[in-house]
């Protein structure tokens, strides 16, 4: 059971992903920490739900309770104003945010981090998305911002750049957006070699160069339609293989569904108040670790043979694990 400042996080994060009053009963199920009602009477979890409350309330979280003793957080009571950036500013932000991240004598480099994270990734901008967990501050500071200036100018980019397939040759593409998720940054282009839409990772890239004839003149133009939100990638969603997933999110974690999925595929809620996830894999190894990092309370519901190896080895490693003492 988690200890109670892990139970009091939790509850907080069950408010404010909550679009609607929430009865107590349900918190009690959504966040993890609270006994089962098997477990423990409904007047010891009253009280125990609400020091975990004061506590929210001391610090500075606005909880309401409505008529029918339903509990809502006041977003715009608890937290700071939204700040509307414009593209100029979140392409400027993320590039100085780079570069300050990469320089080791700079002694904010965290805060930085977790600073970043909070730009949407779903912005304004068809060009950019700043993604939802820690930015990546290394080597690639330099490339992405190169790719963000050829972004902004609309001229192609070439480097190198080695497949999933091991296949390497010089790519020549136009640029369309970048995008950060799970600590990498990816570029989204038009290969202009083979004319499709291609994802690349930019840790990847090698020699990179921007076209420098023309420097006041596009090359190309980026699609009107195009926005990079509906381009962001999930771990396993980079391979050579294509088949289709179902993923069960127990009731327990629904709170974080929407930030697992990242707006990938569709989310249906459970009759048991869980989630279950259709979206697209092409790696079933990525698979299998992305599970297995994000449970538990996650689950492969299709393909069955992917979720039963995945058990399999979670009960050779707990076996393993068994008669090891320290």
């Amino acid at each position: 059971m988690p200890d109670p400042i892990e139970r009091v996080i939790n509850l907080a994060l069950v408010l404010a992903s909550a679009r609607k009053p929430i009865t107590a009963e349900d918190i009690r199920d959504q966040a993890d920490g609270y006994p089962a009602a098997s477990s423990q009477s409904d007047a010891s979890f009253k009280r125990m739900f609400e020091r975990d409350k004061r506590m929210l309330v001391d610090a500075g979280f606005v909880i309401e309770a409505d008529a029918e003793g339903r509990y809502i957080l006041d977003a715009e009571a608890t937290f700071a104003p939204r700040i509307h950036l414009s593209a100029g500013d979140r392409i400027l932000l993320g590039s100085i945010g780079a570069t300050l991240g990469d320089d080791p004598s700079f002694p904010f480099r965290a805060a930085l981090g977790t600073a970043l994270s909070k730009i949407s990734m779903v912005a304004e901008d068809p060009a950019l998305a700043l993604g939802q967990q820690e930015a990546a501050l290394d080597d690639e500071s330099a490339a992405v911002s190169l790719l963000f200036d050829a972004i902004l100018a609309r001229k192609r980019v070439s480097f190198d750049y080695t497949g999933a397939k091991g296949q390497h040759r010089r790519r020549n593409v136009e640029p369309w957006g970048v995008y950060l998720f799970a600590g990498r940054w990816y570029l989204v282009a038009l290969d202009a070699d083979i004319s499709a839409r291609r994802t690349f990772s930019i840790r990847l890239m090698r020699s990179m160069s921007v076209n420098a004839g023309s420097p006041r003149t596009p090359d190309f133009e980026i699609p009107a339609d195009f926005t990079i939100s509906s381009h962001v990638r999930l771990p396993f969603q980079f391979g050579e293989e294509d088949f289709d997933v179902r993923i069960a999110i127990a009731p327990g974690q629904a709170w974080r569904a929407e930030y697992l999925t990242a707006g990938s595929g569709t989310l249906d809620v459970t009759p048991d108040g869980g989630r279950l996830w259709n979206t697209n894999a092409r790696s079933r190894s990525r698979l299998a670790r992305w599970v297995i990092e994000n449970g538990p309370g996650v689950s492969i519901v299709h393909p069955e043979e992917i979720g039963r190896d995945v058990e399999a080895g979670l009960r050779q490693v707990a076996q393993m694990h068994r008669g090891v003492t320290t």
